[in-house]
């Protein structure tokens, strides 16, 4: 499965040192330099829960962990001993073109709120430090917020539960970010067309 890799997270653990030789006549003696054994886990949505749990154990002394992750370690969760966030400003999102009634994903630049909220995961439990992969000008173009999810997805499954909730008038329900209006009639109508929803004198109920 593919997913879109919206950061780094990694741990630190304690460093091993090995030696080199310079490559110049002025470097050309032997100088110390630090090298981490390390270990990578993937992290999103699907995966299996037994394959999550990986990046909550802890390392192997003197191995750094590199978690691999989507957005749902955004705000979802918190990982022991996360250190440096490696951001690339990018999201998966689901659209809905609402002309062909087809649902598709996009990979797109994220918001504001959210590249903070990535930022936030570094050094929860100790100092730490985000690594944005793109400019403060690109930042500054990014929405401040993300759009309700509600807002570009179908609405089928939705109004099909609210029907058999008894709500009637679907359109007149105080949503928080409420759909467009045409969504949800559009939605009505094809459920009405596939035979889940029956007209009955004033209003639709679920068959």
């Amino acid at each position: 499965m593919r997913t879109a890799r919206q950061g780094l997270m990694m741990r630190r653990t304690a460093p091993t040192w090995t030696w080199t030789w310079g490559t110049t006549p002025e470097t050309r003696k032997r100088r110390p330099i630090l090298r981490f054994p390390s270990t990578s886990s993937p992290l999103y949505s699907l995966l299996a829960p037994e394959q999550q749990a990986k990046v909550f154990r802890p390392s192997p002394t003197g191995t750094r962990l590199c978690v691999v992750a989507t957005n749902v370690a955004e705000t979802s969760l918190t990982i022991p001993g996360i250190k440096y966030i490696v951001d690339c400003g990018r999201i998966k999102k689901r659209f809905y073109d609402r002309v062909t009634g087809v649902s598709y994903f996009k990979v797109t630049w994220t918001s504001q709120a959210s590249a903070n909220q990535r930022a936030g995961r570094a050094g929860r439990t100790e100092p730490g430090h985000c690594y944005r992969l793109y400019s403060s000008a690109v930042f500054g173009d990014f929405k401040e917020f993300s759009e309700a999810e509600i807002t570009r997805r179908p609405v089928d499954d939705l109004v099909l539960q609210m029907k058999d909730l008894n709500i009637e008038k679907v359109v007149n329900f105080p949503f928080p970010t409420p759909p467009p209006a045409e969504t949800l009639l559009s939605a009505e109508q094809l459920l009405l067309a596939l035979g889940a929803l029956e007209e009955a004198r004033e209003d639709r109920t679920v068959s």
